[in-house]
């Protein structure tokens, strides 16, 4: 728990002088003084963790009358130390407080930040005074990540024996545990009875937090634990049976092996919240009675790296690797195989070793980190006694314990290898766990098994094409692999290239950029070249896969890479690619009309366009001289014959037609579909005297320069409805909402003219629709229209041409004020030339409007100056409305000069909001205003409701401006005659600002 008040300070509340400028109090029975009532304490309630962010908490809080009389009051807790208007604060009920008594209240509050963090409470009174306290508060979500470290010294004990149990414990994380933690310690098996637990478990903490300093030394205990009596110290080893002794306790797996475990957080109470429960608990074996006996390991002190050692040294992947090692016994007794004699008569185990290899492919400090070990081989058995410790306690034997590996090629790398002394667990020990040895202890390193050596040839050239043409990229590609004899990855092969050139000219061996890796056989490696042949003819490429230096007597001596052959290298015969010249290839890849109706169709009497879509597909672009020739002819092949004109490519286009390999151009041409029929259209590019011909542009292939295209003509008017949208606004209803929706008519014939006719329903008041009079007026006093709009009593018509085709249509729609409702808005087209039905209708579904409840207006303003202090008083009324009484109206007052009010500017001052609560219907109540006179021709308005807070059937008449009222040394011309019921004076607007905190800035609607 914290310490109480460790920085309380006591805060008199300054509100009292303001509100004794705004307002006269008159009390007839005054009880207590105020001043008496105060908060005398603030702490947490004992035992409870800290709080937490955006979690509510409980404080409790002490109060005091130290006064002579009683009163009645309400204590408030707050989550801060200002106690302004936008404090969260929770108070009690009301509390008869007795003279000189005192008493406590539990009050809840919720931190919304973290960290040291200031709270408050005060009596509920104008001038109380506030007590303040500090707590730290945590975040609402996060770890308590409970530890506990055993600290023990101690190995062997006797039964009987006290043994200190030394324990570190603590919080790492960041929060503190929301539930009680509790500690317990066991002597062997870990188990919740008497049997197991020794005192003082359980330990129990109400709540354990982190450390508030770093660097503080963890929290430390030590419990004093006595080993039974009854400790078996020759138990069995299989756990299944208990000692014969009375009150005997079970043993462990390792006889006389015995474990302390301490736990914390043993009721698991806090789990939820921590991250790590394996750090939970931490275990120590001690050896409990007769503790004579062997301890088998390899040997490894004084024999350094003759402890494992390999055969052969250098070993090789894929072949048989042996390794031989020592056992030695450091234990109190002699290891004999069980249960005793040279040859172990009747043993239900051998005593064997085992050989097991771990991979090292990882990267860092250790690269076998990870890796699991894999079990390779067993020893024969071992029959001869090793006995205890400095009496000939090593047994070197390569006969029993040489173990031996089966490599394959592909284990070639690093590897860890340990020796697994007694895998049989046939012999019993003090220690159980220091069975194994590995080769990387011994040795400082791991265990190398060198790689087998690759055997590279090239086997193939391909030139990337079927074709190859001068001045063409080609990505020559270079096939290698290995011979069958190849029994290793070839890691950053390189590959050299000779090229003789048709006249002759050698380019001779150079070494290609990108070097790569080759697996084995059949697998290949493609290795690739980039060429660019600038000569026609043939050229003879010849290849080297990893070429080394040949010395000045002709001879070679192989590349950087180790292979079992270095004479395979080279390509056999060198590979001819033949280069050939370049032509372009003209080709109409696609015809096609545009614009289609939704069926697919040409359309009758709709200015049209045939597209043809012109690509070069040749091996390179036209020169000047072809690209002037270069041109489309266009027909109509069916059902009359007629061409419909010849376009040349650089008049279409005004540019340079020389189409590069792979450009496309899309040629356009007009056409007017006359007739409902089956069409055929042609396009010819670079047209001959026959359509077999040649034109005037040598290409590569002759027989693709046209391309046909059928299709039906048909007409495909279409009238449609789009976009419907309804200005919702502040969603009240009895006011003007603008039904918008756009209509329109698509693919019309020139020259004619489509008539489409429309309607418009509205569904609400428990009807399905109803049709809406379009002959109205909107507030502006104009039709709601689009172009060429009328209307004809429920439905309106527009005329459409192919130079007006849509019209947007704007319709006032008021919903009825007296109810809530949700609506449904549809409008329909209709057009007797339609081809498509599914476009006709446009609705919105559940528009929800809410009834208007009420109409607060200003009844009077009244303005009155006295001693340079003008008070301004509005007269609020509520004549109409479906409620009986407001609970609340909100006035403000807005002050202007009065030639700033004739031109619309904004107000020089607004005055601070004041408020009528429980206004019943048909009442009238007045609130006023100070303002400190200044000479000068003023008006005053008052705004009702300037927040808008309350539904009024009539939001116009919420502003309501004075007459002119004028100051000066006559005093103010005020015209306004109604009475002045006698108000005090309102605070000024600094005292106001003090008062109330933030004021918002009014909200102007004019």
């Amino acid at each position: 728990m914290m310490d109480t008040n460790p920085r309380r300070k006591l805060v008199v509340s300054a509100i009292t002088a303001v509100l004794l400028l705004s307002s006269i109090l008159f009390l007839d029975d005054a009880e207590a003084d105020a001043n008496d009532l105060i908060v005398s304490n603030l702490e947490e309630p004992a035992g409870t963790p800290p709080p937490r962010a955006n979690v509510d908490y409980t404080f409790m809080v002490e109060w005091s009358n130290e006064g002579d009389t009683s009163e009645d009051a309400t204590v408030r807790l707050y989550a801060d130390c200002d106690r302004n208007s936008g404090s969260d604060y929770n108070e009690s009920e009301t509390i008869t407080m007795g003279a000189g008594q005192s008493g406590i209240v539990n009050l809840s509050i919720t931190f919304t930040s973290t960290g040291e963090t200031c709270y408050s409470a005060t009596i509920h009174q104008s001038s109380s005074e506030a007590f303040e306290n500090f707590v730290n508060v945590e975040p609402e979500t996060g770890d308590a990540d409970l530890w506990v470290d055993l600290n023990m010294t101690k190995e062997q004990a006797a039964p009987g024996e006290p043994v200190p149990v030394e324990f570190f414990f603590g919080n790492d994380g960041e929060v503190t545990t929301l539930n009680p933690v509790s500690i317990m310690a066991f002597f062997d098996p870990v188990g919740n009875t008497e049997a197991n637990y020794f005192a003082p478990s359980p330990f129990v903490f109400e709540y354990m937090s982190p450390p508030e300093d770093s660097m503080a030394p963890d929290e430390f205990m030590e419990w004093e634990l006595t080993v039974p009596d009854g400790t078996c110290d020759l138990g069995p080893r299989d756990n299944e049976t208990v000692c014969e002794a009375d009150g005997g306790v079970w043993t462990t797996s390792d006889g006389r092996l015995h474990t302390i475990t301490v736990v914390i957080d043993s009721d698991e109470a806090n789990t939820a919240e921590d991250p790590n429960l394996d750090n939970n608990i931490d275990t120590w074996e001690i050896c409990i009675g007769d503790c004579e006996l062997p301890d088998l390991h390899v040997a490894e002190e004084g024999t350094g790296e003759d402890s494992i050692l390999s055969q052969p040294l250098e070993p090789v992947a894929g072949r048989v690797i042996s390794f031989t090692y020592g056992l030695a016994n450091t234990g109190a007794g002699n290891a004999d195989c069980p249960p005793a004699g040279p040859n172990c008569p009747g043993a239900e185990g051998d005593l064997v070793t085992h050989l097991e290899v771990q991979k090292c492919a990882g990267e860092g400090e250790d690269p076998c980190a990870g890796s699991p070990w894999e079990y390779k081989n067993t020893s024969k058995v071992v029959r001869t006694p090793i006995a205890k410790c400095c009496e000939n306690n090593v047994l070197y034997d390569e006969n029993i314990l040489r173990l031996n590996w089966s490599t394959s090629a592909s284990d070639a790398g690093l590897w860890n290898v340990r020796i697994f002394v007694d895998a049989n667990n046939v012999i019993e020990e003090i220690d159980e766990n220091n069975n194994y040895l590995d080769w990387n202890k011994v040795h400082n390193g791991y265990f190398n098994l060198l790689e087998q050596r690759p055997d590279l040839m090239v086997s193939a050239i391909d030139p990337g094409a079927s074709v190859v043409y001068k001045g063409d990229e080609q990505n020559i590609k270079i096939q290698v692999v290995q011979s069958e004899f190849g029994d290793a990855m070839a890691e950053n092969v390189e590959l050299y290239l000779k090229i003789v050139e048709p006249d002759g000219t050698v380019i001779d061996w150079f070494a290609l950029n990108e070097k790569w890796t080759v697996g084995f056989a059949p697998d290949m490696t493609t290795f690739e070249y980039s060429w660019e042949p600038d000569k026609l003819g043939t050229y003879a490429f010849s290849a080297w896969v990893d070429r080394g230096d040949i010395d000045s007597d002709a001879n070679y001596n192989g590349g950087d890479i180790l292979e079992w052959n270095e004479d395979n290298n080279q390509l056999d015969t060198p590979k001819y690619i033949f280069v050939e010249p370049k032509l372009p290839d003209l080709k109409i890849t696609s015809v096609t009309v545009s614009p289609l109706s939704d069926s697919g169709y040409a359309m009758v009497g709709v200015s049209s366009e045939l597209t043809a879509t012109l690509t070069n597909e040749g091996v390179r672009a036209l020169n000047a001289s072809e690209g002037k020739k270069l041109a489309i002819t266009f027909y109509i092949a069916a059902p009359i014959t007629t061409q419909l004109g010849k376009i040349y490519i650089n008049e279409y286009c005004s540019c340079d037609a020389t189409l590069n390999i792979s450009e496309s151009i899309d040629v356009t041409i007009p056409i007017m579909f006359a007739l409902n029929d089956n069409y055929r259209l042609a396009a010819i590019v670079d047209e001959g005297p026959t359509p077999s011909s040649p034109g005037n542009i040598v290409e590569v292939s002759e027989t693709n320069n046209q391309n046909f295209l059928n299709i039906y003509a048909a007409s495909s008017v279409d009238a449609y409805v789009a976009n419907l949208s309804v200005d919702v606004g502040d969603g009240l209803a009895g006011k003007e909402r603008l039904v918008t929706f756009d209509v329109g008519m698509a693919n019309l014939a020139e020259g004619q003219t489509y008539r489409l006719y429309f309607n418009i329903s509205v569904a609400g008041h428990g009807n399905y629709g109803v049709l809406q009079s379009l002959a109205i007026k909107n507030n502006t006093g104009s039709y709601p229209i689009g172009t060429g709009y009328q209307t004809s009593g429920l439905t309106g018509f527009v005329d459409f041409n192919t130079s007006y085709l849509s019209s947007t249509i704007s319709f006032p729609w008021v919903p009825e004020a007296s109810e809530s409702d949700t609506y449904n808005i549809s409008v329909t087209v209709e057009s007797l030339i339609n081809v498509n039905r599914s476009n006709d209708l446009a609705y919105i579904n559940k528009i929800s409007m809410e009834k208007l409840t009420a109409d607060v207006v200003v009844d009077a303003i009244k303005v009155t100056e006295s001693g340079g202090s003008a008070t301004i008083r509005v007269t609020v009324g509520y004549p109409k409305g479906v409620e009986q009484m407001l609970p609340l109206v909100d006035v403000g007052l807005e002050v202007y000069k009065a030639s700033d009010y004739d031109e619309g500017n904004d107000p020089m001052a607004i005055l601070t909001i004041k408020n009528i609560t429980n206004l019943n219907k048909g009442d009238s109540r007045a609130v006023s205003f100070t303002w400190a006179v200044k000479d000068g021709d003023y008006i005053f308005v008052a705004v009702l409701d300037p927040w808008d807070k309350i539904k009024e059937i009539d939001e116009e008449n919420n502003r309501y401006p004075s007459k002119l009222v004028t100051f000066g040394d006559s005093g103010p011309a005020v015209t306004e005659e109604e009475e002045d019921e006698g108000l005090l004076p309102a605070p000024s607007l600094v005292s106001s600002f003090v008062l109330l905190g933030t004021i918002a800035l009014l909200r102007r609607r004019r």
